[in-house]
């Protein structure tokens, strides 16, 4: 499976196999093992492996996560500001786009991460701060509260590219596709597939003639987590690397700067 079709293919699962295969646990490791540590912050993100015993619930806004007894935790010990919570949301993108590769679940969850058992199980000090936590593993059928709930948040929902792509920096022009911008036009669609807290869909997009914008509407931390999986589902459909893409803005408004398709 290519990245480009596992972006489209990629889901939040919320019920789970407790029960992992020797072959999934390998293929786990794996991906934690080829994650990068950051892209634009300063500080050193990490992703870590718990297997939690029984009792030991996850955190998080999602109640409903069911079954999973295997979890990836991102989380730093250096210090937090916007561009680590982007560099959060590339990474974990980056970890969930791996496990649909792998035919493996998972969820992003970024809300109430303060538990303290979860916090111990994980391994982490004082200093760590906890960013986001992922069930992972084999799915099973949705229960009927998980599907009640994602038709009442149509959390699949997404914003048409005439609501989130602009052709001028005040973005009051929708962005008019020519002919020939097929590849970026997949690009795009792939980057309003990111998940995002309460399916706010915080990403803006200004199109320039050899590059694109990445823009936040919004301004609180998961925010930034979900401009950080955009940017990494856009490089992933665009068939470019992830040290192509640059900032610019300023460090409480950060913009990413990435080339358009070849």
């Amino acid at each position: 499976m290519t990245y480009s079709e596992a972006v489209f293919l990629r889901h939040s699962s919320r019920t789970y196999d407790p029960v992992l295969s020797d072959s999934d646990s390998q293929a786990i490791d794996r991906i934690v093992d080829r994650l990068p540590k950051r892209h634009f912050g300063n500080s050193m993100v990490g992703v870590r492996r718990i297997d939690c015993a029984e009792g030991v619930q996850p955190p998080g806004t999602y109640g409903f996560i069911g079954g999973s007894r295997h979890y990836l935790v991102v989380h730093t010990a250096g210090a937090v500001n916007r561009l680590t919570y982007i560099d959060c949301g590339m990474i974990a993108e980056l970890m969930a786009l791996d496990a649909t590769r792998a035919g493996l679940g998972s969820c992003l969850m970024t809300g109430s991460l303060r538990d303290i058992s979860f916090a111990r199980a994980a391994g982490l000090s004082g200093a760590d701060s906890l960013l986001l936590v992922s069930p992972v593993g084999r799915t099973r059928s949705p229960r009927l509260a998980e599907l009640l709930i994602g038709k009442m948040s149509r959390r699949d929902s997404r914003m048409p590219l005439s609501r989130f792509v602009f052709a001028d920096s005040a973005m009051t022009r929708p962005w008019q596709p020519c002919p020939d911008d097929d590849r970026l036009c997949r690009a795009l669609e792939g980057l309003g597939k990111a998940p995002s807290a309460l399916n706010r869909q915080p990403w803006r997009v200004v199109v320039a003639d050899d590059h694109i914008e990445i823009h936040n509407s919004e301004s609180d931390s998961n925010s930034w987590i979900s401009i950080g999986c955009a940017a990494t589902n856009y490089y992933a459909m665009a068939g470019i690397r992830s040290d192509s893409l640059t900032l610019a803005g300023s460090p409480e408004r950060p913009v990413i700067i990435a080339p358009r398709p070849a």
